[in-house]
Order: C-alpha cells, then structure tokens, then sequence
C-alpha cells in the first residue's frame, strides 16, 4: 500500500479516536455508600468527611444511597442534597442502628427518601424531604424515633408507619410541615405514636389508616395532641372556630386552639386543633 495512504488512513483513525473520546461524558458512581459498624466511609471516595467516626459531614451533593450500619453517630447534610434518580432509597437503616441523628439534608427523588427497618431511637430533624414516592417509612419494630423540624411535600406519600406484625410504636412526630401529598401520612396497624405541633397542609388525604379500608388489617390507636394547653397539629381543612378556651373548651375567650376535635376516625382525634 502506498506510504502516503498509509500514513492518510492513520491520521483519519487518530481524528476519530479523538472525537470519540471528546464526546464521552463523566458519568456519576452507581451503587450505594456504607457507613460500617466499624466507622469507615465504602467507599472512601464519597464527599463524606469524618474525623472522630462519630459526625459525618456531606462535603458535596451525593447522588446514591447510603446504607447506616454504625450506630451512635450523627449525620450532617450540611445543606447538601442526597439526590435520587426516581427510584432506589435515600438513606437506609435496617436491622441494628439505634441512636442515629440525620439532619440539614434535602432528600429528593427516591422511591424510599428515608427508610427505617428494625431501627429504633434515631432522630430525624430539619431535613427537606420533598419529591418522593415515599418520604420517611417507618416498619417492622422501628420504635422511640423522633421526626422533628422536617419538611415533607410533594410526594405521592409522606410518611407511612407500617407494623407488619411488629410493635411500630412510641415514635414522635413534632413540628413537621406535611404539605402537598397525596397521601400526607398512612398507618397501617401502628399504635401509640404521637403527633403534635405539625401542620398538615393540602395534603389530598391528611391521615388515611388502612384499617379503613382493608378491615383486615388491625386499625391503629394513635395520639394527635399534646393536650391542653399545648395542643395538637393544624389541619388545613379543619373548618371548626374558636370562640372558647380550657381543657373542655367551654371557658370565654379564644385560645388559638379550636372548640372542637379534628376527626380522622372516631378513635383517633386531634382534641385540641391548632388554629394557625
């Protein structure tokens, strides 16, 4: 072959090679990030920073998820967003985890934002848990957890407490804005939660309990007030007034709390309604 093709058909493959390589795109790790029992970060890679294994900081957006295995230690989003793709679970802790603190994360497009197996005295605080299928789900003798300071919106479900015939109870939910959920909180056959001082807002049901539809399933017994004068939860379809005040409500005079319960069903009412 002539040398001068040769060294044409050389140079036209070189080209191409390295057009082909200009258009490759990074593409961001797959799979799921560790925080072991033992206190290392799998992989060590993730912008995860810890210096005494007992706080973990987000150095970065982070775009998998993260399996907890070490108990004891708190989790700081530092603002930064755990983002899913659509599906997949956000942050996972199942089976032994007890007394972790995840808080100041945005947790977004996960089929699971932050899932709860098995898992007990945790605590969940100022996270923003929006755009999920589900945002916290809470099952199978996960108890003792506080859910505080969050938001949780626009997801097909917000919360959901499921007991599969283990004790989901004893977990408090306090200060949360619930808004614009389909579902803003499901329970299926959880008893003796407490749910106070949140704001229930255009969800298109506030609480639905299964046992209202699937007698089967044992209904739930849960507690909607932190009694008088504390009070309960604001409800944004609420349509009662407040033109009383006192624990019965008979007494003169506003109080910000309205003069009669919200009824989710006939064993489960908020007494004491915020009105604001």
């Amino acid at each position: 072959m002539n040398r001068k093709v040769v060294l044409a058909l050389t140079l036209t493959l070189l080209v191409c090679t390295l057009n082909v390589a200009s258009n490759v795109q990074p593409v961001k790790a797959g799979g799921s990030i560790y925080i072991r029992a033992d206190g290392s970060i799998d992989p060590p890679t993730a912008p995860i920073l810890t210096l005494d294994m007992v706080t973990y900081t987000f150095t970065d957006n982070i775009y998998d998820e993260i399996v907890v295995e070490r108990s004891n230690i708190i989790i700081d989003g530092n603002g930064c967003t755990l983002q899913g793709s659509g599906s997949g679970k956000g942050f996972v802790l199942s089976w032994c985890p007890a007394n972790v603190t995840i808080k100041n994360t945005n947790i977004k497009g996960w089929t699971h934002g932050l899932e709860v197996s098995s898992s007990s005295n945790n605590n969940f605080l100022c996270n923003n848990i929006t755009n999920n299928d589900l945002g916290i789900y809470l099952s199978a003798g996960s108890s003792n957890n506080i859910i505080a300071d969050n938001v949780i919106s626009a997801s097909s479900n917000g919360i959901q407490l499921i007991a599969l015939g283990w004790d989901v109870s004893d977990n408090k939910f306090v200060s949360n804005k619930i808004t614009n959920n389909y579902f803003g909180i499901i329970i299926d056959g959880a008893s003796s939660n407490m749910f106070y001082h949140n704001n229930f807002v255009n969800n298109t049901y506030q609480v639905w309990d299964s046992w209202m539809a699937y007698p089967q399933i044992p209904p739930s017994f849960n507690i909607w007030d932190h009694s008088y004068p504390s009070g309960g939860n604001y409800w944004s379809d609420y349509t009662g007034v407040d033109f009383h005040s006192g624990p019965y409500q008979n007494e003169t005079g506003s109080d910000g709390i309205g003069d009669t319960s919200y009824v989710i069903y006939a064993d489960n009412q908020d007494r004491y309604p915020l009105m604001h």
